[in-house]
């Protein structure tokens, strides 16, 4: 979950960094969609690739992303997880 969540991180900051404050086109053709204000995550657990638990509150003060994908998705996650493994492969080692 961590390194997903660092992952997106960067190709948001990439794709914001790269535009100034963010070319409206451009992130919508990246799929993020920018909230004007931040909002409160409520109090869940959720479980990650490993069928640990991972707590909202342990995620607090960092920067975070979650990719939800699915059990069964032949044609889009594929491209998706390409496009991670990707990202992952330009960060440094120790990301």
């Amino acid at each position: 979950v961590a390194l997903v969540a660092l992952i997106m991180g960067l190709t948001v900051n990439k794709v914001l960094s790269g535009k100034g404050q963010g070319d409206p086109t451009a992130l919508i053709d990246a799929g993020i969609i920018l909230l004007p204000q931040s909002r409160q995550l409520p109090a869940v657990t959720m479980t990650d690739q490993e069928g640990q638990p991972v707590v909202v509150n342990e995620l607090k003060g960092k920067w975070s992303l979650l990719f939800f994908g699915y059990t069964f998705c032949p044609y889009i996650c594929p491209t998706t997880l390409a496009h991670l493994r990707q990202i992952k492969s330009e960060l440094p080692k120790e990301a």
